[in-house]
């Protein structure tokens, strides 16, 4: 470009604009350029060993995340977990430094799990929940040892994304490890084993992953409004005491919402739950879900995952105990475990011992319930079962299904006019289902009643089972988007011969 152009872009420019949007674009434009040039610059330790990478000279990288504030900045809107956020920190003192991050974060809840990595050293951060937007804290990390002077990057990065936005970033600060500290601990450290050999993870230090479910503080804390069986619960733990290990948790449930079932993860073993109901949702007590084993020493995640929610919410959750195996217990019973067979070899599915998600499928009906079943893409009704004595089965739903009429409305364009047709009724007087057990799967239509109080059992068709184990009995539905597929009571796997009126429970 030559100087002539640039004449006449700037002579345009100051046309379009005037002097004074001139000078602003002019001011604008040096701010831009002087906070890119702190970005790409390393910071300087101070005289007192201090390094303090502050939101203004950050670079970010990736999408998100913008620059926020006057004369103080913050690292705002920060929505992806893709993006990280890197400095140059330039020390001439080696040593032992503490890793500091001040930060406010957006709601009730610990923000997203983050490593912020110094050179070749990584500490783990799960920042802990403050009174609101802005209420910044300061939090400790880590430790980390710099061995020799030079520039080394810093980089900080989510591990996860917990809620809508990662968190608010206003500095990341690297100080003598035993310069005064009244910084909190966030470091994400795992938890350690008691001299007793047992591990408390509380609702306060649980990494909640998810977009529901929050940290409620009035008295002990515990995790709250838990709606969502996308949401799980994460910790870590340290065991220098393998073994067996009974697995507990301290939960209230009112009795309205009984029925949610949990999986609860040590490492590479699994456990579930089913909450018995309290008397209130402050009225905790104890239950026991199973036992894990944990066959060498090391750290291992400890995740709370729900697997179904018929009726809204999960439980409030103030914590989950480990308690070596051989420990006396006076907990509950709360082990969900596979359905068996009956002495006859029939399977009785019931409504309330199904795995749903409150969405697709939900708890309704009085003494006898019913799913009340909604199809969704990705919705389905799930029985764990135990099949001890193999061979061809029956499946027989109990179920009701109406005849329903609805009506659709078209817009037609004719010669420049249009025009509302409504289409003739259609009749729909049959659900379309497949049901999956072991690897076969039947497909059949069920057809209508007289209404939806008239409940009914058909044959949807058979599976052979050719030896014993746990499998999974799974109801889907290739009906549109939000169809009521049916209310379904209940589901008998009967042994072929053997008429249903003859099942065991029936």
């Amino acid at each position: 470009m030559t100087p002539i152009n640039t004449m006449q872009r700037l002579t345009v420019n100051m046309l379009r604009l005037g002097l004074a949007g001139l000078f602003a674009f002019l001011v604008l434009n040096n701010t831009m350029l002087r906070a890119a040039e702190q970005a790409g610059q390393s910071i300087k330790q101070a005289d007192d060993g201090s390094v303090t990478l502050g939101a203004a000279e950050v670079k970010i990288e990736g999408p998100n995340a913008q620059l926020e504030g006057g004369e103080v900045k913050d690292i705002m809107w920060w929505t992806s977990a893709d993006t990280t956020l890197r400095w140059t920190a330039s020390v001439r003192m080696p040593g032992h430094y503490r890793v500091e991050l001040t930060y406010a974060i957006i709601g009730n809840n610990n923000g997203s799990p983050l490593t912020i990595t110094i050179g070749d050293q990584i500490v783990k951060a799960v920042p802990r929940a403050g009174s609101g937007f802005n209420d910044y804290q300061t939090g400790t990390a880590g430790e980390v040892t710099i061995s020799k002077s030079g520039d080394l990057p810093v980089i900080v990065k989510p591990l996860s994304k917990s809620h809508e936005f990662v968190i608010t970033i206003r500095s990341v600060c690297l100080l003598p490890a035993d310069a005064p500290n009244e910084a909190n601990d966030i470091g994400g450290n795992a938890i350690q084993q008691s001299a007793a050999g047992s591990f408390k993870l509380t609702a306060g230090e649980a990494d909640i992953n998810g977009m529901n479910a929050q940290l409620e503080r009035k008295g002990e804390k515990n995790i709250g409004f838990w709606r969502d069986v996308g949401t799980s619960l994460i910790w870590w733990i340290h065991c220098e005491k393998p073994g067996d290990y009974r697995v507990e948790l301290d939960y209230s449930l009112m009795g309205s919402y009984e029925g949610s079932k949990v999986a609860i993860s040590v490492g590479d073993w699994t456990v579930k739950a089913k909450p018995q109901p309290t008397k209130a949702w402050t009225d905790y007590q104890i239950g026991n879900a199973g036992q894990v084993t944990i066959s060498k020493p090391g750290d291992f995640p400890v995740v709370v995952k729900p697997i179904s929610n018929p009726l809204g919410f999960i439980m409030n959750l103030r914590s989950i105990i480990l308690v070596p195996a051989e420990t006396p217990t006076e907990a509950i019973e709360i082990a969900d475990k596979p359905i068996t067979q009956a002495a006859d070899g029939s399977l009785k599915l019931t409504a309330t011992n199904a795995e749903i998600d409150g969405q697709a499928g939900r708890l309704e009906g009085g003494e006898k319930k019913y799913i009340a079943w909604r199809n969704s893409p990705d919705g389905f009704i799930k029985w764990p079962v135990r099949i001890d004595k193999p061979g061809t089965f029956s499946i027989q739903p109990t179920y009701s299904l109406a005849t329903s009429t609805s009506t659709r409305q078209v817009q037609i364009d004719g010669e420049g006019q249009k025009a509302t047709v409504t289409l003739p009724p259609t009749v729909s007087d049959s659900s379309k289902v497949s049901v999956t057990v072991a690897g076969q799967t039947v497909d059949n239509t069920l057809k209508a009643g007289s209404g939806w109080d008239d409940f009914k059992t058909e044959t949807l068709g058979s599976v052979t089972v050719t030896q014993g184990g746990d499998f999974e009995v799974i109801f889907r539905s290739p009906e549109p988007l939000g169809t009521l597929v049916m209310h379904l009571q209940s589901v008998s796997l009967v042994p072929v011969g053997k008429e249903s009126s003859e099942v065991e429970g029936d």
